[in-house]
């Protein structure tokens, strides 16, 4: 029954061929175990590869011993391991944000660096029926709108969910059958989570009224999602004339076409607008939603939004990016950096990194212009990750015999006190390798002895 299901979602939902690659995001828990088990199953039938993926949050004193199961899991089916650690509570204490949300940030990002650096079609997560189903009642209690409704879908991009048609206890049961062992993360206790607390304490209530009520929510969620679509069709037709300009620092509406909207495609088209501006709406809450549309239904006036400013005017609807801003108060999620081309809409912001034979062309370049650096590349220890700068970060610009601390060093560049929190550093195991733009760190120049060359290329996104 399992296996059945997850090869009609895979079938429904991805596509796949012969030499595909497939990342396979194990946490340790009972539902990437199964996953992964099915999926080793199930691939080499489609003559697809495996990429088992683990990334340590260090929220637990244990926490290494997770990696450390998903990695003798990935051994004992003879596929590759690629693992990576960052200190999500230190990040959630800096973001000023809960551990939940800033440790998906992370994750998802290192599983999209190392589907990039592998060459994977999809990343597969462990989410199932009954995550869905959680998630779906977590935001109709917060009072989300149709997107956060329309959660966790089978397939979102590069991101595929095999076991979103199955329920959590389908899953034990199947573990149970087939002797799997897994690892039982006690943070699942903590009933100071929400999600726990819905677990532990609610589910219990509804299941003695509706035994089925998984099923129910999960339906639910799909429905609304399906509304969803039918929504951004219908927007689709109007944006031509609803949307009259759009840059990367600005989109703008026409009062007309946007009134004559139905009343129920206004906050959408709000929505959209932001989506546009930013890539996503994430940071934002639907009373900041409802302000714009009041704001906009007014026809006139001025408010600060996150990230932005809305002007209404009888001539426009104007929504500004503020130079520098993005919707955490202290920067952005770092980023794994995978050879090649990075791209983050975010930062507005494309950075290129490529091992060359011959770095003559790229050095005459590098001395014409700041977006471009060629580095030694045995003086990294990767993996290279882009992020902004941390409490007493120092560094050793280029030229310099000394460190500097980043905040002096960005004073001295005269770099705009409101764009330092948000300044893409790329940096290394051991620091600071470039601040992007500006200066080079000295530990990676060139010297006479350099045998191997990357090249370092910033851009802003088209």
């Amino acid at each position: 029954m399992l296996m059945e299901l997850v090869r009609n979602t895979i079938r429904d939902h991805a596509t796949l061929s012969e030499g595909d690659r497939l990342v396979v995001a194990v946490s340790g828990g009972v539902d990437s175990t199964v996953l992964l088990h099915v999926l080793d199953r199930i691939v080499g039938d489609l003559g697809c590869d495996l990429v088992v993926a683990h990334l340590d949050h260090r929220i637990r004193a244990d926490s290494a011993e997770d990696g450390s199961f998903a990695e003798q899991a990935a051994s004992r089916l003879g596929v590759r391991f690629v693992g990576g650690q960052v200190d999500v509570p230190r990040w959630a204490d800096m973001r000023r944000q809960n551990i939940e949300s800033v440790g998906h940030d992370l994750r998802l990002g290192f599983l999209q660096a190392v589907a990039a650096q592998v060459g994977a079609r999809y990343v597969c997560l462990g989410h199932s029926a009954t995550d869905r189903a959680e998630t779906f009642l977590m935001h109709l209690i917060r009072g989300s709108g149709p997107d956060g409704l329309a959660c966790m879908p089978a397939r979102s991009g590069v991101i595929l969910r095999p076991l979103i048609e199955v329920c959590r206890d389908e899953i034990v049961r199947y573990a149970d059958q087939h002797r799997l062992t897994w690892r039982e993360d006690t943070t699942n206790r903590d009933l100071s989570l929400t999600r726990n607390r819905l677990r532990h304490c609610v589910a219990p209530h509804l299941t003695a009224i509706n035994p089925k009520w998984v099923d129910a929510f999960s339906r639910a969620s799909k429905t609304i999602a399906a509304l969803a679509r039918l929504i951004d069709a219908d927007l689709d037709l109007r944006w031509r004339c609803l949307c009259v300009r759009q840059d990367p620092d600005s989109i703008r509406f026409d009062p007309t076409s946007y009134r004559a909207l139905p009343p129920e495609l206004r906050i959408p088209a709000l929505r959209r607008m932001v989506r546009e501006l930013f890539g996503s709406c994430r940071g934002w809450d639907r009373i900041h939603f409802e302000s714009m549309l009041h704001q906009a239904n007014r026809g006139r006036g001025s408010m600060d939004l996150p990230g932005c400013r809305l002007l209404v005017t009888p001539a426009q609807i104007r929504l500004d990016r503020r130079l520098g801003e993005t919707f955490s108060p202290a920067g952005f999620v770092p980023r794994t950096i995978a050879p090649g081309e990075n791209t983050f809409d975010d930062l507005r912001l494309r950075l290129t990194v490529q091992e060359v034979d011959d770095p003559t062309p790229w050095i005459a370049v590098a001395h014409e212009s700041g977006d471009v650096e060629v580095i030694d590349a045995d003086r990294i220890v990767p993996p290279l990750t882009l992020r902004p700068r941390h409490p007493g970060d120092r560094f050793r610009p280029l030229g310099m015999a000394r460190e500097k601390r980043i905040k002096a060093f960005f004073i001295d560049e005269r770099i705009p006190s409101e764009r330092r929190i948000t300044w893409p550093l790329l940096c290394d195991q051991h620091g600071i390798v470039w601040v992007t733009r500006v200066r080079l760190s000295d530990t990676v120049r060139l010297t006479p002895e350099t045998s191997r060359y990357i090249v370092l290329k910033a851009e802003d996104r088209p």
